[in-house]
């Protein structure tokens, strides 16, 4: 999947880099106080709840050996970015500095709300800030969005800061894309493990989620190393350090799945050669799993540092209503995921595709018919379960009876069975 980048503030010809032909969009921004801001692209960014509130040209910022002037940001009130046309925001990265001097500022400053989370204190939003006016210094802060959202919202806490903004995009396919990318890299609101903590450990089964109804389930480890988020030490340009997340799984297992479409590959990366999965469907060959499957299980061999799993999804399969109905002595399980038991009632089902049905008697019962439309379809049933491909406007009507002349399900044959065959006959 595509990812684009934008800087707000900086002059797209100062480096000689041409939109078109590049991943990376970079804006010119004209500096004018007022309540919302438009860039060229056409993102904003505008002050939440707050009229007489205004943006205005703050001090520069040297960011990647540039330098740019600064958005001063109204103190304690929530600001909304939101993407260009056709963007989603999946990771956004506040560049800043407090617009003051360290010596006069009382209490932390840090950011209290990004993206929807919020953080109590400064430890809790990745620590307070530490550039000010009278140190020179500057912030470098990453925050996932890990569904990615048109909109991201951000408010302040202490004294006014001084900020450029750097939204890392991916397409806006609409609701149901065909590629998803679980990055663990951008699941920075999330705690980590790292030499000092424990804090990222799995200690029970815990699901990471993706977009599209894709997630990775990942299981405790069973051995002496935990299965855990780690948070690896990047540095940067500025010196600065960053804490990446990265998964690691030692043993267990990992279950990729997917709601509603079926997984046709899906790609890892990760860091090094380590790297030791088996599948229990599909082929992995080398980093990528192919196959055709919703929920894939992986055993962890050996060590395995994941970065990230790009995924491509198959085609949206279409559903319609079927109207179902068993008697109560069994249960109905429905492309594994419905149950239907002494009713009657309708599930969507896949239209035209391949449906199975796992038909379950109680405790002395057996499955004595079922009729599909009418038609009486009890010979296609293999060991319980049925595969069948399913019409609009269909009908099945599923009858479960009681073992030979156990009437009443006791597991005796008796004067009781006279009398409860009695009054099935009565109707009673």
């Amino acid at each position: 999947m595509k990812k684009f980048f934008l800087l707000l503030n900086m002059v797209l010809m100062a480096i000689g880099i041409q939109a078109q032909d590049s991943d990376f969009y970079y804006w010119k921004f004209n500096f004018k106080p007022g309540n919302t801001i438009t860039f060229s692209d056409g993102s904003t960014i505008t002050i939440n709840g707050n009229p007489e509130a205004k943006y205005s040209r703050g001090g520069t910022v040297s960011y990647s050996g540039f330098s740019f002037p600064s958005i001063l940001l109204p103190v304690g009130n929530q600001n909304t970015f939101t993407a260009p046309e056709g963007m989603l925001v999946s990771r956004i990265k506040l560049y800043s500095y407090v617009n003051a001097n360290k010596v006069d500022v009382e209490g932390d400053c840090y950011w209290k709300e990004v993206g929807g989370v919020q953080y109590a204190d400064a430890k809790a939003s990745g620590g307070a800030m530490v550039g000010f006016v009278d140190n020179g210094k500057y912030d470098l802060r990453y925050f996932s969005i890990p569904t990615p959202q048109k909109t991201v919202t951000f408010t302040t806490k202490g004294a006014q800061f001084g900020v450029i903004i750097l939204a890392e995009y991916v397409k806006d396919e609409g609701t149901d894309p065909d590629y998803v990318t679980l990055n663990f890299n951008l699941m920075t609101n999330l705690p980590v493990s790292n030499s000092e903590s424990n804090a990222g450990d799995i200690t029970e089964d815990q699901t990471f989620e993706g977009a599209n109804g894709i997630s990775l389930t990942v299981s405790p480890s069973g051995i002496a190393t935990p299965n855990r988020l780690w948070g690896v030490n990047a540095t940067l340009p500025d010196g600065s350090i960053h804490i990446i997340p990265q998964l690691r799984v030692y043993g267990g297992t990992i279950k990729l799945s997917s709601e509603r479409r079926k997984i046709l590959s899906a790609q890892f990366e990760v860091t090094g050669d380590k790297f030791d999965l088996t599948p229990n469907k599909g082929e992995l060959t080398g980093l990528t799993w192919n196959g055709d499957a919703k929920d894939i299980v992986f055993t962890v061999n050996a060590q395995s540092r994941i970065s990230s799993i790009a995924i491509t999804l198959g085609e949206a399969e279409e559903k319609i209503p079927l109207a179902i109905s068993c008697n109560d002595k069994g249960t109905v399980l429905i492309n594994d995921a419905f149950k239907f038991t002494a009713d009657l009632g309708e599930v969507d089902v896949l239209k035209g595709g391949s449906n199975t049905f796992v038909f379950t008697p109680n405790k002395n019962c057996q499955l004595e018919q079922v009729l599909l439309d009418g038609l009486d379809v009890t010979l296609s049933v293999k060991e319980n379960i049925l595969t069948t491909r399913i019409r609009e406007d269909s009908k099945m009507i599923v009858t479960f009876g009681r073992k030979g002349s156990d009437a009443n399900g006791d597991g005796k044959l008796d004067i009781s069975d006279v009398v409860a065959i009695v009054n099935e006959i009565l109707g009673q």
